[in-house]
């Protein structure tokens, strides 16, 4: 079929675009990322415009499960933080995590990035994390490492050594604190009970809070030095 303009095709070189390599190669880049997209997210096709709750209540555990799991993924587009909260609470009331032989450090190993805080206590609103500088936890057999922002004191690095582990909780006693300064407006000892723990999205309650997780890296697989 002719082009109805080849005149003006021609001047603006739109015809030889049109079929040229650099053409092919974007409509296939744009191709392969918008299929995955469709693979890693087909479940919110309709947009970020329509909230979980206008969807479902939290009335089983799959519903809190994918609650939690979209709040992890979308957060605040997906999820609004006093419904991701409600959702922490709900863990208790349906039995919270699965039951497992291995140690919580264990099932635990690898860094992860708090995704939303929420007072334990109910009517009260949590709140997502810093996207880009989010609190951290890290696991392995001996010790945790949680890192937070305080204040004018910037990032603070709390280090711990375990001195117990159960499959569903672990405790730590504080060993160190960076920086200095900080060590007294920070807790000593840390207790944590395991809620929920699915596909790399791990729910926590420390103390009166309860802490939504994503697993960054699998301690397996990475190196330190």
């Amino acid at each position: 079929m002719n082009h109805p303009f080849p005149a003006q095709a021609e001047t603006l070189g739109v015809g030889s675009y049109a079929e040229s390599e650099g053409a092919k190669l974007a409509r296939g880049a744009y191709d392969m990322d918008f299929s995955r997209a469709r693979r890693e997210e087909k479940t919110y096709a309709r947009g970020t415009t329509i909230k979980l709750e206008k969807a479902r209540a939290l009335d089983s555990r799959r519903d809190v499960d994918e609650a939690l799991r979209r709040a992890s993924i979308g957060r605040d587009a997906f999820v609004p933080p006093a419904f991701a909260a409600d959702a922490l609470r709900a863990l208790a009331a349906f039995g919270g995590a699965p039951p497992s032989d291995a140690k919580l450090t264990e099932r635990l190993d690898g860094d992860w990035a708090v995704v939303l805080e929420a007072p334990a206590a109910p009517g009260r609103e949590g709140r997502y994390a810093d996207k880009f500088r989010p609190p951290t936890l890290r696991v392995d057999d001996d010790a945790i490492v949680r890192t937070f922002p305080l204040g004018l004191l910037g990032t603070v690095t709390w280090s711990g050594a375990v001195t117990g582990a159960e499959p569903a909780s672990l405790s730590a006693a504080r060993v160190d604190v960076s920086p200095p300064l900080a060590s007294g407006f920070v807790g000593g000892d840390v207790a944590l009970d395991l809620l929920h723990l699915q596909d790399g999205v791990c729910a926590l309650r420390d103390a009166d809070t309860l802490l939504l997780l994503k697993l960054v890296e699998k301690r397996a697989l990475v190196k330190r030095a």
